[in-house]
C-alpha cells in the first residue's frame, strides 16, 4: 500500500500553479517539504488508517 500526502507549503504551491511550474518529487535533491503540517497531517492520517486496515486494539 502507497500513500501520497501533499506536504508542500500554500504559498509555493499556489505560486507554482500560477505559473504551471512542476514541483520538485520526493526524490529530488530540490524536495522541501512543509515539514510541521507534514506532521500536523501524517501522523493522525496513517495511525488512523492502520487502525482501521489492522483492527483496533
Amino acid at each position: 500500500m502507497t500513500w501520497g500526502l501533499g506536504i508542500t507549503e500554500p504559498k509555493r504551491f499556489a505560486e507554482a500553479k500560477g505559473t504551471q511550474e512542476a514541483l520538485p518529487s520526493p526524490h529530488s535533491s530540490l524536495y522541501a517539504q512543509d515539514r510541521e503540517r507534514a506532521l500536523r497531517t501524517g501522523v493522525p492520517l496513517l495511525t488512523t488508517s492502520a487502525l482501521e486496515l489492522l483492527g483496533r486494539p
